[in-house]
């Protein structure tokens, strides 16, 4: 009877250690293949290519808007005396659009599936502080040293994506003026060369991305783009005195050099995932033409004055654009003031015009 229970014991318990031990087979299969899967999955090189692509996409976007910015020239309507100078500062914004219609077809369903094309925002406003320092020439010449400086703190691009950027110029031109003095009309054209350089940070957060049936993972993700842009230009813009008012409207020609650099990497969550990264580059368009626009009010110290330039021949053409509004000053006066701006009713010390 001892021998009979014993034995039945046995096998009792060798079918319990059978069925644990095939539990525990199926249970590490399963977790093979959702890791063979996982790894499968960050070993397939078109997440890589896919982030390629997107850079790809998002600097052949944003050269052209910073080739725009810099060939600006917020050069005021005012005609200094040979070798006065006078002092210019303006604060504005400008606005680099992102055709999201030409994000491109990503090769990883799960990356089209969150909708990263909804993480990219569809302009990049900016805002921009420039000055100028300006000296009188013989002739009705005047030439200017410029600097600018654009400072993006860190703000909310889209729903999911933050960024923060720092960006300026250097550059310098040349003004001749035609007409004015007794005349209202006043014409001045310019030539001028601006080099730009700068850079822009961006991130955000992929959440528990489903990447297999059975695996989802997070990733933090960075972003940068860097530029190195020149760019040379020519305007011719015409004024007209209506009192103190003197609008102004004119049109420019641009060519650019220079590059822009664009870098991502995600870091997923676990250790699972290799880090992925993915950059590019892109040239700005040579030829651009803009139209210049805008108006100045005489004050008896200062002049203000009110900006804007419009792509009208480029990349997206008609929402590429900037406003500034800015300020005059005269560093030394003369008793005449600028060419054609006194009147009889002027104070004689002071350098500006009223026109009555």
């Amino acid at each position: 009877m001892k021998k009979v229970m014993s034995c039945e014991l046995r096998v009792v318990g060798s079918r319990r250690m059978l069925f644990a031990f095939t539990f525990l087979l199926v249970a590490l299969s399963s977790q093979l293949s959702t890791l063979n899967s996982c790894l499968g999955w960050a070993a397939n090189p078109s997440l890589s290519n896919d982030f390629a692509s997107i850079t790809q996409w998002l600097t052949s976007e944003v050269v052209q808007g910073l080739a725009f910015n810099a060939g600006a020239s917020f050069s005021p309507s005012t005609e200094p005396r040979p070798y006065e100078f006078e002092l210019d500062a303006t604060l504005g914004v400008g606005s680099v659009p992102i055709d999201s219609k030409k994000f491109p077809k990503l090769g990883v369903v799960q990356l089209e599936q969150i909708g990263v094309q909804s993480y990219f925002p569809k302009n990049v406003p900016f805002p921009d502080f420039t000055a100028h320092i300006r000296m009188g020439l013989p002739y009705r010449m005047d030439v200017s040293f410029r600097l600018s400086d654009m400072t993006a703190p860190t703000y909310r691009l889209s729903e999911q994506t933050k960024g923060n950027g720092q960006s300026n110029i250097l550059g310098g031109e040349m003004r001749r003026h035609f007409y004015g003095q007794e005349n209202p009309f006043l014409l001045t054209t310019t030539v001028m060369v601006n080099y730009l350089r700068g850079r822009f940070n961006f991130f955000n957060t992929f959440s528990d991305v489903k990447l297999t049936d059975s695996f989802s993972a997070s990733a933090d993700n960075t972003g940068l783009v860097k530029w190195s842009l020149i760019s040379y230009g020519v305007n011719a813009i015409g004024s007209y005195r209506l009192q103190s008012w003197i609008p102004f409207f004119g049109v420019g020609f641009n060519r650019s050099h220079g590059s822009v650099l664009a870098q991502m990497e995600s870091v997923f969550r676990t250790d699972l995932i290799q880090p992925v990264f993915g950059q590019s580059s892109a040239l700005p368009e040579r030829n651009t033409v803009r139209v210049i626009t805008g108006t100045q009010y005489t004050l008896r110290r200062f002049n203000l004055f009110l900006s804007a330039e419009t792509l009208v021949v480029g990349h997206l053409e008609g929402q590429t654009y900037n406003v500034h509004a800015g300020i005059v000053i005269p560093l030394k006066g003369w008793k005449k003031g600028y060419y054609g701006r006194e009147v009889k009713k002027m104070d004689s010390d002071s350098p500006f015009i009223f026109i009555q």
